[in-house]
């Protein structure tokens, strides 16, 4: 995926050390005061600076593992070490808020439970001996911040550890042999500086490449997604993927990446007609307005005798479930039928003679009669102001299910052959996913594919010819 670059937020590693230091220089202090009897313990805790002391430890414990280190330590080790080091880090935090209520209310905590101050303080102790212990041993493996390897510059800012990073660095050997192996490697040399491994940070991408800085960025989610397009593993499909789009939009000349991008034309002309074909259908226009008024006038208001189906059934549906004055639907929610409210507001349509003796005036009255029609005309936007102006359909369902039936976008797509849903998404990414199943074995596109990005490097002179010599010696 080609894309503007994400941000990298490092962990604060000098942050982590001295958090860690912290809790292990109030550990020292615990050791030293336990040795106390309850109520020297009560004396030495029972200052501020003392009881901040202990707060700080549950918050400091808390704090690093599910907040600054809870993304590494999930992705680097997996979510069970992670939950083991939370839940022992929840379980240092009570044990501090114990300690801290048995100095606060002695009666409670103490001599009602009858356990000692001591052996909260105890409690304490262990459990922050065995978060130390454990989580340092976590954090002997955090990894060096950068490399070099094969040649290239590989960044590692969230210290990934090194089990972590040989994974990723596999796929490095992987694409160097692969365009080595196609007598391509100096494609590599030429346009590739640097890699960077990075945890996930809120997005989908498995990997990005940034053509400015001629650079990789793999996140670590790659080494756990299954079901890889092309090669066994999602790792070795990155690689080739990202350099598929260098190759396209960088290496390619201008007339080999039209010929490819040609392909699209349909596509886009296709996805045209259905933005157009969506603004119609989601706006309900001043002349359809006119329209329906003028059918339910002559059907004296009878929803069922206006013979209305299809777009036009949902659009007066839209039409009559938002009028202009009223207060709610004049139709009910689902059907073409009128509400309650509905009934009362088109009296005047279905039962003029009704409708003027429950305001008290001779239903021959057409003066009378026409001031009624035109509020509700009003109401329904055909008279006044509002009635020249379109208004959108806002059930976004309806709309949803009626162009559905549209396919040209879909059909314009089937029709290029593109060999994975991913590469469907646009054209950058088509030739991206065409280029990976290209690399990993020419033979097994499509007839269309193929000939499509033999086309392109047909066209592309410099490295062309080396690519097409792999499609020719894969037949």
């Amino acid at each position: 995926m080609q894309q503007k670059k994400v941000a990298v937020r490092s962990i604060n590693w000098n942050m982590v050390r001295n958090r860690l230091i912290y809790i292990q220089e109030g550990v020292n202090t615990l050791k030293k005061l336990s040795r106390l009897s309850d109520a020297g313990l009560t004396s030495n805790l029972s200052d501020v600076a003392s009881r901040d002391l202990l707060e700080n430890l549950g918050e400091d414990a808390t704090d690093l593992v599910q907040h600054y280190l809870s993304e590494w330590l999930s992705g680097s080790f997996g979510e069970s070490v992670w939950a083991h080091l939370s839940g022992q880090a929840s379980e240092v935090k009570i044990a501090t808020h114990s300690v801290l209520n048995a100095i606060r209310d002695p009666a409670k905590y103490v001599t009602e439970k009858g356990i000692s101050l001591t052996r909260w303080v105890d409690n304490l102790i262990q459990n922050l001996d065995w978060f130390t212990t454990k989580l340092n041993e976590v954090l002997v493996n955090v990894g060096t911040e950068s490399l070099s390897y094969q040649g290239f510059k590989v960044l590692n800012p969230d210290r990934l550890p090194d089990t972590v990073v040989k994974s990723l660095l596999d796929g490095i050997d992987f694409l160097v042999a692969l365009f080595k192996k196609r007598g391509l490697k100096k494609v590599l040399d030429q346009n590739l500086k640097s890699f960077i491994f990075s945890l996930r940070r809120g997005d989908t991408a498995l990997a990005r490449y940034y053509p400015t800085e001629q650079q990789i960025q793999v996140f670590l989610d790659v080494l756990t997604t299954k079901d890889s397009r092309f090669f066994e593993d999602w790792v070795k499909d990155a690689f080739v993927h990202e350099m598929g789009h260098h190759i396209h939009m960088f290496l390619m000349p201008s007339q080999a990446r039209r010929e490819w991008d040609s392909g699209w034309l349909p596509v886009e002309q296709a996805q045209q007609a259905r933005k157009k074909l969506l603004q119609e259908v989601t706006t309900v226009t001043a002349e359809d307005r006119r329209r329906y008024w003028g059918l339910l006038v002559k059907t004296r208001g009878v929803l069922s005798q206006m013979g209305l189906k299809g777009l036009d059934r949902m659009k007066a549906h839209a039409w009559l479930s938002r009028p202009y004055y009223s207060s709610g639907s004049l139709v009910t929610k689902s059907n073409l039928k009128w509400s309650p409210e509905g009934l009362d507001a088109t009296l005047v349509l279905r039962a003029p003679a009704e409708m003027a003796k429950l305001h008290g005036y001779d239903p021959t009255d057409l003066k009378e009669m026409s001031f009624h029609l035109d509020r509700l005309k009003r109401d329904l936007r055909v008279l006044g102001p509002e009635a020249s102006i379109d208004f959108p359909v806002l059930n976004r369902t309806e709309v949803q299910n009626y162009v559905k039936e549209d396919k040209q976008v879909e059909e314009a797509i089937e029709a290029l052959q593109i060999p994975s849903e991913y590469g469907k998404t646009n054209v950058l990414e088509d030739f991206a996913e065409t280029f990976t199943a290209f690399m990993h074995d020419p033979s097994k596109l499509s007839p269309t594919a193929r000939f499509r990005i033999q086309r392109a490097f047909a066209l592309s002179g410099l490295y062309g010819k080396e690519f097409l010599r792999q499609a020719k010696n894969s037949s």
